[in-house]
């Protein structure tokens, strides 16, 4: 009986490991669809670059993926059933997702044209810039605004990694609690290596990032925070179920 029961546990382990890499991975590809079909519909380019789309997915759902693979547990399955765990996991989060990024891509970037509009506007003299500086200082606003999106995108995709894997009661939203510590080292392992990424005028060179400010810092980590807190409501308080009129829990 023993080789049985071991290879039961195996299943029961491959089955919760392939239902936490898909919630990853469907929020990664529907955000990221949601976003691309928003600014085609507004007529506008994809506001990330390869490098960026690149960096996103291997911080944000390859590596975290790996560590929730290789960390997954048997266990029971649980009293919904796979298609209600995903979806229950995916909408509010790809949602919020999406609309986060469009937020902060068109909010930084609306920040960064101001000066630029009242020249325009004549509120300065305009032989005071010429063509040139005028189309240098709109790339640069344009970098600066792709750099805030990734970031905030980076500390995003790093928050859903707890919210899947719950080490605290106070990321029980989307998944039951999972208590393992592991997960955390892991975000902060990774946050870590954005931060060094992000600070480090070659490897930003290399990731085509541009330098923020403290205050665009400090404004992205606290729409992000904000974020978090309004995806574990709309998990903790079912919004998703009284609006569909259904019970995905």
């Amino acid at each position: 009986m023993q080789p049985y029961r071991q290879a039961f546990r195996e299943g029961q382990r491959i089955y919760n490991g392939i239902q936490d890499v898909s919630k990853l991975f469907l929020v990664r590809v529907f955000s990221f669809s949601l976003l691309c079909l928003v600014t085609v519909m507004a007529g506008r380019a994809f506001p990330l670059l390869i490098k960026h789309n690149s960096l996103l997915t291997l911080w944000g759902v390859g590596l975290p993926t790996l560590a929730v693979a290789f960390w997954a547990v048997p266990g029971p399955r649980p009293h919904r059933s796979l298609i209600r765990s995903l979806l229950h996991f995916v909408i509010p989060a790809t949602l919020s997702l999406a609309l986060l990024a469009i937020f902060m891509y068109l909010g930084v970037l609306a920040r960064e044209l101001t000066p630029l509009v009242e020249l325009l506007q004549g509120r300065f003299d305009p032989d005071l810039v010429n063509d040139r500086e005028m189309l240098s200082e709109l790339s640069q606003s344009v970098a600066i605004a792709r750099t805030a999106l990734v970031t905030s995108l980076i500390l995003a995709s790093l928050c859903l990694v707890l919210f899947l894997k719950p080490p605290h009661p106070v990321w029980v939203g989307g998944a039951p609690l999972v208590g393992n510590w592991r997960y955390v080292a892991v975000v902060v392992i990774l946050l870590a290596g954005f931060v060094i990424i992000s600070t480090s005028p070659t490897l930003r060179s290399v990731a085509e990032l541009e330098p923020l400010s403290w205050s665009l810092w400090a404004l992205i980590v606290l729409i992000v925070l904000l974020w978090m807190i309004l995806l574990r409501s709309f998990w903790r308080y079912r919004l998703l179920d009284r609006f569909l009129g259904v019970n995905l829990s």
